[in-house]
């Protein structure tokens, strides 16, 4: 097992148990029984949990990032841009019954160490700064519709996303979340005839 395996075994194992059990769900030892290595190994690379849990969100938001950037730089319609943006959660869920990283860490929010609640936070204020625009380029066109401020749709749709996902997930129903994805798409396109 090379240096680069071995973390990045880390790192996957460490993130598939977040979105699947939270942060507080696992241990370094659940980690090391799951890829076959000493508990030392993983201290080597991430000295305290807290440094594991920041590197996997820095990481995650750096790629959600990137994700939202090819769709800015592909799609033109932010109307299409929101369906190819609920595709990413839509995919996340369907990888065993996953919820968002940031989602997940947001439940254990109390009992998270600062510095990865900080990271939390920024990435659902970069979420809704993209969502942000979005509507208010969707709504400009004429493509997006809405009652009030663009910041304050944003901040439903982020929020009935990651709810669809938490009830989606209680019920072990990928089909309820895209109907829940369907119906805020819905309620958002003037295509619809709303």
């Amino acid at each position: 097992m090379t240096v680069e395996s071995t973390q990045q075994m880390i790192l996957n194992t460490a993130l598939s148990l977040i979105q699947s059990k939270g942060y507080n769900g696992f241990s370094y030892r659940t980690i090391a029984e799951r890829i076959g290595i000493k508990t030392a190994s993983i201290h080597y690379y991430f000295p305290r949990k807290s440094d594991l849990g920041k590197f996997l969100i820095v990481d995650y938001k750096s790629r959600f990032k990137d994700e939202l950037h090819h769709i800015d730089r592909d799609i033109d319609d932010a109307s299409m841009k929101l369906q190819q943006f609920t595709n990413l959660f839509i995919q996340t869920l369907a990888r065993g019954n996953r919820m968002c990283l940031c989602g997940m860490l947001a439940i254990d929010i109390v009992t998270l160490p600062p510095e990865i609640v900080e990271e939390v936070m920024g990435f659902i204020r970069d979420i809704e700064q993209w969502l942000t625009h979005v509507l208010t380029r969707g709504r400009e066109a004429g493509s997006l519709k809405f009652d009030g401020p663009p910041e304050d749709q944003a901040k439903v749709v982020f929020a009935v996303l990651e709810g669809g996902m938490m009830t989606a997930r209680i019920l072990n129903d990928s089909h309820h979340f895209e109907q829940v994805i369907r119906q805020l798409l819905a309620t958002l396109n003037t295509s619809t005839g709303r």
